[in-house]
């Protein structure tokens, strides 16, 4: 077997003159090999390059690749350090959301079905035929997640626990182990009922914490859920994710009574980016933790402005969905 040798292994030194070339400054050779070395060259240059490119007209890079005018190396691995600051802010919120929706489903369901196990019984599950898919696929995830964490060499002591002492594992333990995207499934997997006292939960937690009447159901919940997942598999992965916005699409519309005046509800074809996601979990957080969310995505922001230098910090968030302008108050949520 024949392997391409188009892209060839590169050396630290060659990888910082080819930067040279086209344009980038290096003020320091000797930190920069250090960021290469120990965060990868693919990570924080192909990755962060875009927004320092020489573009055409129409916004298409040109061809062969440029750094526009007073682009530094400080620079890209500026943006670099910002997305990761900006990523592990939102995923800390993001796991608030998911920690919630695991303990209310496990508790309206074991609610419902106090059997030992009852989780694992498709009766329990809805009937309506477009959800069948999503049933078969949940008791195939409790099921591995199961018999793997009761196993004794590998598995999970609280799972183990239960077993040896209780004979059974409660679905407010297994819960724990489930990711956001089998979580997912869960939830779609519940009967109408279920889904129902879901939302039911999350609506009367958003009233008494925001002061607010509108009511969260069944199909606002499902939307929050999978955008908060695709969100949450970026962060997973340390993908780039300061411009990430969603391929699917939403209905977007429902979620506008929810805000005084939010310009990403407005416009029903833009895709649901991370000005969208921060707005959307003020419909899952406290007032207070919203804020400090908040709060801290904009410190990032007013710190890392004095660090770049080749472009603003308005360009970043404008590939983030956020508006040119105060865009704190653009999210602001309606309240009684």
């Amino acid at each position: 077997m024949t392997y391409s040798t188009d892209k060839p292994f590169t050396s630290l030194d060659d990888q910082l003159k080819m930067l040279k070339n086209r344009g980038m400054k290096i003020d320091n050779m000797d930190y920069a090999k250090q960021v290469l070395l120990n965060n990868n060259y693919y990570s924080v240059i192909n990755g962060y390059k875009d927004p320092f490119l020489r573009k055409d007209n129409m916004g298409e890079i040109l061809k062969p690749e440029m750094f526009i005018y007073r682009t530094t190396f400080s620079d890209v691995y500026t943006l670099y350090g910002f997305d990761r600051d900006l990523r592990n802010t939102v995923l800390n919120y993001l796991l608030v959301f998911e920690s919630r929706l695991k303990s209310i489903i496990s508790y309206e369901f074991a609610q419902k079905f106090p059997d030992p196990y009852s989780y694992l019984n498709i009766v329990n599950y809805s009937d309506d035929i477009s959800d069948l898919s999503n049933v078969l696929k949940n008791l195939k995830n409790l099921s591995l997640k199961l018999n793997r964490g009761r196993n004794e060499r590998y598995g999970k002591p609280s799972i183990i626990h239960y077993v040896k002492q209780h004979t059974h594992v409660p679905l407010w333990v297994l819960v724990n182990t489930l990711t956001f995207g089998e979580i997912q499934y869960f939830y779609d997997a519940l009967d109408q009922d279920l889904k129902e006292k879901v939302a039911r939960d999350f609506s009367e937690y958003y009233k008494l914490h925001w002061r607010a009447s509108e009511k969260i159901d069944t199909g606002e919940l499902k939307s929050l859920i999978i955008i908060a997942n695709l969100f949450r598999n970026v962060c997973a992965h340390d993908e780039r994710f300061y411009n990430y916005s969603l391929r699917i699409k939403i209905r977007k519309s429902l979620f506008s009574k929810y805000y005084v005046n939010n310009p990403m509800f407005d416009d029903l074809e833009k895709p649901v980016d991370l000005f969208g996601l921060i707005s959307l979990l003020a419909l899952v957080l406290t007032r207070k933790q919203f804020r400090a969310m908040t709060y801290s995505v904009n410190n990032l922001v007013k710190k890392n402005n004095y660090k770049l230098k080749s472009i603003g910090i308005g360009e970043v968030l404008d590939l983030m969905g956020f508006p040119k302008s105060q865009w704190r108050e653009k999210i602001q949520v309606k309240s009684n």
